[in-house]
């Protein structure tokens, strides 16, 4: 017997559809949906299907195998409301920082203004070839320029994290799921930035246009004999890991916070 929550279309949709082929007698396959638990109120369920990114609640409680071919953040469209248009403006509320490491690659730094619950991405770096010993004055330069509460960072690079504090960048590990893998990290980021972006929650500033591009232009492979990748390609991903790692990581803080007890 097997059990999942479906997951794409990976080995799980595999055993799964044994269970509806002929040549596979000896195999059957049970699908069941949140709303058949008589435990969960139906309150939630709607709240979820309210709030949700549509393919998010159609996995999660629909128990449908949902395909993640092609373009990750489906709702974000640059000509849309998730683009913020016009003048610069000063912050509003917390300003904190998303950070993806590179050389080759781009080094990304995106700055958020945290405010009515929501994430404006402001202002930033795009920059090729910048050290660690580059990148360090950089941060800092933001870090005193808007108060920055503090720099959410790739956790698989502990010792430039370190590098960074030392300096006096206020730069941390970005949150990591539970029990966590890199993949697991990934998609994490994934459902909880596409959430934000359902819910008007995150916005950027179109005088950053790598910023919007990558935004833009994040995406799966394309299926392969049948095969789909549900890990999106190492291809403009510097933006998305800097503000997800951002979005993830204010997102972590607040629900910390939200949970204190004062007595």
């Amino acid at each position: 017997m097997f059990i999942s929550t479906p997951d794409g279309r990976g080995d799980f949709y595999q055993l799964y559809l044994r269970g509806t082929q002929p040549e596979h007698s000896d195999w059957s396959c049970f699908q069941c949906t949140t709303a058949d638990n008589p435990f969960i109120p139906r309150s939630e369920i709607e709240a979820a299907r309210r709030e949700l990114p549509e393919w998010v609640y159609r996995q999660e409680y629909l128990a449908e195998f949902v395909s993640f071919a092609g373009k990750v953040w489906k709702t974000f469209d640059p000509a849309g409301p998730c683009v913020l248009r016009g003048s610069l403006q000063a912050p509003r509320g917390e300003v904190w920082g998303g950070i993806d490491f590179g050389f080759r690659n781009p080094t990304v730094i995106a700055l958020g203004d945290y405010h009515d619950n929501s994430i404006d991405v402001f202002d930033g770096m795009y920059a090729r070839e910048l050290t660690h010993e580059e990148l360090i004055p950089c941060a800092l330069e933001y870090q005193d320029k808007y108060k920055v509460r503090g720099f959410f960072c790739d956790p698989s690079e502990p010792g430039t994290i370190a590098q960074m504090r030392r300096a006096g960048v206020r730069a941390n590990p970005a949150p990591r799921t539970t029990g966590d893998k890199d993949k697991s990290s990934v998609r994490h980021r994934i459902i909880t930035v596409e959430t934000w972006l359902v819910n008007n929650r995150l916005r950027i500033w179109s005088g950053l246009p790598d910023f919007v591009r990558e935004f833009d232009m994040y995406r799966y492979p394309d299926i392969k004999a049948g095969v789909e990748n549900e890990t999106p390609l190492k291809v403009d991903d510097h933006v998305p890991d800097a503000v997800g790692m951002m979005v993830v990581g204010v997102e972590h803080v607040h629900r910390t916070l939200s949970q204190v007890v004062v007595v």
